[in-house]
């Protein structure tokens, strides 16, 4: 069996941020202790740092174009239970494999940071392009 390509298309508008740099691609993901996950991702005790996440065909090509120019991916952990939003770590994507309709991204070389998110997505938001944290 032939495994299935990573085919999802990048906007104009995120094609050039990329290409231009200067912007970083944020993965927004709901604070672990939060009951109604939508996804099942790898949260490590600290919930902090994440070892992979499970995510769509949107989020997915944008996690492949960031490993093939091993770009760092920066964790936006929503707010929930007193914990304020933040940007708890960055990581580069080692790999993203097809399951099913969704995916898995697993990263590597994980850097935790405490910063404070210049964004704020919207519900249902899973993704946005910023500038790195200050000091990243």
């Amino acid at each position: 069996m032939i495994p299935r390509q990573i085919t999802g298309r990048f906007t104009r508008d995120e094609s050039a941020l990329w290409k231009n740099g200067g912007m970083a691609l944020y993965v927004v993901l709901r604070h672990p202790k939060r009951p109604d996950q939508v996804w099942s991702n790898g949260w490590r005790v600290d919930e902090r740092l994440v070892d992979a996440i499970m995510t769509n065909g949107t989020v997915a090509p944008l996690c492949e174009q960031a490993r093939r120019t091993d770009e760092y991916v920066y964790v936006h952990r929503c707010s929930w239970g007193g914990s304020a939003p933040e940007i708890t770590c960055r990581a580069r994507v080692s790999r993203v494999t097809p399951v099913g309709r969704d995916y898995l991204v697993s990263f590597t070389a994980l850097q935790p940071l405490a910063a404070v998110p210049a964004v704020q997505p919207l519900q249902g938001d899973d993704y946005y392009f910023a500038a790195p944290p200050q000091g990243c």
